[in-house]
């Protein structure tokens, strides 16, 4: 297990080290800034610091150098602060015990016998990528609703004389997962049929006559997702590992629940990893001496570790200290060894889809390492992971997808989207540190590959499709990326790409949460970035880097790194954003006083930043 994963070396110590005047073992963060908490200033100062010296840099080189500063605002804003960040409010009122009990036994009751199997049903026969390898065999599901509706009938009939069990718990938390992951997909027009509104207008006190809408059915997941983790506090998780608890989690996982709560999420994550732990599946090694049995179960044990390994993956961050997923170790280390055995076809189909998916998500971990490293990644690494890519583009070209399975189609949409996503990841990555001269345009490209698979499963009654948690997460990359760089640079192609984007940020479906409209503002305080750069010139300054929008864009960054290094006060519990009892270092200020005095800048540049920042905060996307 790493800290924060494998750490690089910079050629030079950082900023905060130099400052304070002492030695820095030069690591990305460095040994001295752990110790002290300040990780996440480590690698902001390091990543950005071309910017500390802005006058260093040749003017006709200056767009290229704010472009480098995206890396980093792309890792604080577009992934931490959006997905990866909580502000804890600590006077909020929590629900009472009672209060949540009676929700829970309401959503239980709603559950009918039939309402139930037609959930299974559709998730069997649509929602197959999302779960099937994490399970052994697909029709114990259909035993155990049976069993489930056998003793909640007994239960009715006789309360006192019925004790539910340990496997009973863990079997209704997965069926409930499924459930759950079922009622997010399914299409509002099913749920209209066998899914009555009456009690569900009732609970929620609003109008008998109210038809299904996405927003009643995000409530109705919300809902379903309590019942599945009351039966694991039944089970007493805690006290008893299973791996019907991971299973569970899985199932979840392909929901909204990881982005409406980053940090539980992760803390199921953890307790994931440690029951995977305990029952060995992070070692399952198949032999040819295992029975069918045993072959079978270390098989599903594999798949169920490399989806683990996908979800630790996206919820890296700095204050997530334990990572498992680089335990299993980049695809370039080994590809050219593959490709050079004689006889081994390196276009030959994966195993499974979890195989497929994670070795791309190994190569697109391979690309985002380079979003808070200080140095310029090698070209070669890059071409390495083109070809990579160009592969695994080959594979699912010749891969045979059935037409008429609704399951085989959803799978070639998620490997697609995601080996596009990585494509666009890398060119971006060209354009920025090498300046490919193609690489703008493909990126492009790429971005409507992706657009088009959008918008196809709404042409094609795929919609639920779209619902999938990749696809808020991909575009949350790219439509800022290209907001930033209409700020600075005038193209016709990136600015219809930008409004285009905008527009398809709101066509996602209302499931996803609020994250969609907290990208779309993020995606308009940019644009309104653009009108500032424009307009705003600073008297005296024949450089770019003398201008509001660099300042507020640092701010920006500089607000998320402290935010992550925030230290609570045990009286006064946990600071929010620009809380007077948030303990945090003073370098912060000094930094901007350093800033000011450097630039020589104005009053009437301070007022413009600040009243930008209070016309448009960054906190918006945060709170």
């Amino acid at each position: 297990m790493n800290r924060l994963g494998d750490q690089q070396i910079t050629k030079r110590p950082c900023a905060v080290c130099t400052k304070r005047k002492v030695k820095c073992d030069r690591k990305i963060p460095c040994g001295n800034c752990i110790k002290r908490g300040q990780e996440s200033e480590c690698i902001k100062t390091v990543t950005n610091g071309f910017l500390h010296n802005p006058h260093s840099t040749n003017g006709t080189d200056s767009i290229l150098n704010i472009l480098r500063m995206w890396p980093s605002y792309e890792y604080w804003i577009t992934d931490i602060g959006l997905f990866k960040t909580k502000d804890i409010d600590s006077t909020i009122r929590i629900e009472t015990l009672e209060d949540e009990l009676r929700e829970i036994t309401f959503w239980t009751d709603y559950l009918t016998m039939e309402s139930s199997f037609k959930l299974l049903n559709f998730a069997v026969e649509n929602l197959g990528p999302l779960y099937f390898g994490c399970l052994g065999d697909i029709s114990e599901l259909f035993v155990q609703l049976e069993n489930y509706w056998s003793r909640r009938y007994q239960f009715k009939e006789n309360p006192k004389e019925i004790t539910f069990t340990l496997d009973d718990h863990y079997w209704n938390s997965v069926l409930w997962a499924i459930f759950t992951m079922a009622i997010y997909y399914i299409p509002l027009e099913n749920l209209s049929h066998g899914f009555e509104m009456q009690s569900i207008c009732e609970q929620l006190n609003i109008d008998e006559n109210q038809q299904w809408s996405e927003s009643i059915q995000l409530t109705v997941v919300q809902g379903f997702t309590k019942c599945c983790m009351d039966h694991l506090n039944r089970a007493k998780c805690n006290e008893n590992p299973d791996i019907r608890f991971i299973q569970s989690f899985l199932i979840l996982s392909n929901t909204n629940l990881q982005l409406s709560d980053y940090f539980m999420f992760d803390s199921l994550l953890l307790q994931c990893e440690h029951i995977g732990r305990f029952f060995n599946i992070d070692s399952a090694k198949q032999f040819v001496s295992d029975d069918a049995s045993t072959d079978l179960t270390k098989e599903v044990f594999s798949k169920i570790w490399l989806r683990l390994c996908v979800q630790d993956y996206q919820q890296e961050n700095p204050n997530k200290k334990l990572v498992f997923n680089k335990e299993i170790p980049s695809l370039l280390l080994h590809a050219a060894f593959y490709q050079d055995m004689p006889n081994f076809n390196i276009y030959k189909q994966e195993e499974n889809f979890e195989s497929l998916f994670w070795k791309i998500t190994s190569l697109e971990r391979d690309v985002d390492k380079y979003l808070i490293t200080s140095f310029k990644p090698q070209i070669k690494t890059f071409e390495a992971i083109k070809r990579e890519l160009s592969i695994f583009e080959k594979k699912l070209s010749k891969q045979k997808f059935d037409l008429k399975s609704i399951n085989s189609q959803f799978e070639k949409f998620l490997s697609t989207f995601l080996l596009v996503t990585v494509q666009w990841k890398l060119n971006k990555m060209y354009f920025i540190h090498f300046n490919t001269a193609d690489a703008l345009p493909l990126s492009i490209t790429y971005l409507r590959r992706l657009m088009h698979l959008i918008e196809s499963n709404m042409n094609e009654e795929r919609t639920f499709f779209n619902k999938h948690p990749l696809i808020i997460r991909s575009l949350s990359r790219m439509a800022p990326f290209y907001a930033f760089y209409n700020i600075f640079e005038t193209d016709p192609q990136v600015e219809q790409i930008n409004n285009e984007l905008g527009n398809l940020i709101l066509a996602l479906p209302i499931l996803l949460g609020e994250k969609c409209l907290k990208l779309s503002y993020l995606v308009q305080r940019l644009n309104s970035m653009n009108i500032m750069w424009d307009k705003v010139r600073v008297e005296g300054s024949s450089s770019d880097w003398n201008h509001p929008v660099l300042k507020i864009l640092q701010d920006d960054i500089k607000l998320l790194s402290r935010y992550t290094n925030r230290s609570p006060l045990l009286v006064k519990g946990v600071p929010s954003f620009g809380d007077i009892t948030d303990t945090i270092p003073k370098d912060y200020e000094q930094n901007d006083q350093e800033y000011f005095s450097r630039n020589k800048e104005s009053s009437e540049f301070k007022f413009i930043v600040e009243e930008f920042e209070k016309q448009h905060s960054i906190k918006n996307i945060f709170n």
